[in-house]
């Protein structure tokens, strides 16, 4: 049974599996805040590459990075921005 605790309202949950324990029952809980989906749509809007949204989302959420064969510059520049919780370099990677 999963604890229930308060979160503002402008908080959204992510639920999600440990992957290392696949048999686990277990489901972990954060609060994620509109900051995760204002900026991808911002993103989105601006026509910024689909790469560097791919990267920041990877980045933002704390994921690996990809495998080498597939890095791009627009990627690591996502994910990169994506760690540090800001869109500085989205401008260079906005498709014209």
């Amino acid at each position: 049974m999963l604890a229930k605790e308060r979160f503002p309202d402008d908080c959204f949950l992510l639920a999600y599996r440990d992957w290392r324990s696949p048999n686990s029952t277990a489901i972990s809980i954060s609060p994620m805040t509109n900051i995760y989906y204002e900026t991808i749509t911002q993103l989105e809007q601006q026509n910024t590459s689909k790469n560097y949204v791919a990267g920041w989302v990877s980045g933002f959420l704390g994921n690996p990075q990809i495998e080498e064969q597939r890095l791009t510059e627009d990627w690591e520049a996502g994910y990169e921005d994506g760690k540090a919780r800001h869109t500085e370099n989205a401008e260079k990677w906005q498709n014209k």
